[in-house]
């Protein structure tokens, strides 16, 4: 899962509406949503 970049908040845009501006944890997170994604 690729999570969209704002440019406004300079951070990343997780799909319940928060932004992480941590680069680390937005990869993280990312790649959580990626295996819950296969998993379901």
């Amino acid at each position: 899962m690729r999570l969209p970049w704002l440019k406004e908040k300079n951070g990343w845009l997780l799909p319940w509406g928060e932004v992480v501006t941590n680069p680390l944890k937005a990869q993280r997170l990312a790649e959580e949503l990626n295996e819950k994604q296969v998993a379901a």
